[in-house]
């Protein structure tokens, strides 16, 4: 899933099953038109925003996505059950994440120029 293994699909779904980055690409699209929708209504555009899914998802694609989270911060961060990531951001402008589970990150995207940003090992 980091871009540098073969397009696979996942066992038992068949040669052209959907692969792990294909997972990713839909879930990207998912939220890119949720995005779309929050930006064409005015109103929503300063509200929090809440999606629901699965915690493997969450914690594979938050650890992709996010500026200042290492790509396997995921597998070695689990997440109990109905526990919250909260990133800022958008599709377009990449993604920040400021909550894991019961941890708050105090950290910033590595480019910004923070003396306290840092990415979050997976340790």
């Amino acid at each position: 899933m980091d871009g540098r293994r073969p397009r696979c699909a996942y066992p038992g779904t068949g040669r052209d099953g959907e692969s792990g980055r294909d997972c990713l690409d839909r879930y990207d699209r998912a939220l890119a038109g949720l995005a779309a929708e929050v930006t064409a209504r005015p109103h929503l555009r300063d509200a929090a925003h809440v999606v629901v899914s699965h915690g493997a998802i969450i914690r594979t694609w938050a650890s992709l996505r996010s500026a200042n989270l290492e790509p396997r911060y995921g597998a070695a961060h689990p997440l109990t059950n109905t526990a919250v990531v909260r990133l800022t951001g958008t599709p377009t402008d990449g993604w920040i994440c400021t909550a894991w589970g019961e941890t708050e990150h105090r950290v910033a995207a590595p480019s910004v120029a923070d003396p306290t940003a840092a990415v979050l090992p997976a340790t």
